[in-house]
């Protein structure tokens, strides 16, 4: 698992190059991943509800979606969109 969270605005901003050669290391090594796991989990008690393995994976963070209701997630995977139904329990 890999997140990066920066806590305020314009932080990139004190990074060497405003952040862009972290940012372009980030995406090369992203794009070199064979496989990657979306999970979905239930807010009011942290229960795993869904667990996605996708292959081929595409380096941004707009890979996936869930939708307005919760009840389906769309998982971007190659040139593919595919999607999976989310239990409710």
């Amino acid at each position: 698992m890999v997140s990066i969270i920066l806590d305020g605005e314009n932080a990139w901003e004190h990074f060497d190059g405003g952040g862009r050669p972290f940012l372009r290391a980030l995406y090369r090594r992203l794009s070199e991943l064979e496989s990657q796991e979306v999970r979905v989990y239930r807010a009011g008690d942290g229960k795993r509800l869904l667990a996605v393995r996708v292959n081929n994976p595409v380096a941004s963070h707009d890979t996936y979606a869930l939708s307005p209701d919760g009840s389906q997630l769309a998982v971007l995977s190659d040139s593919q969109i595919k999607f999976f139904p989310v239990p409710t329990e």
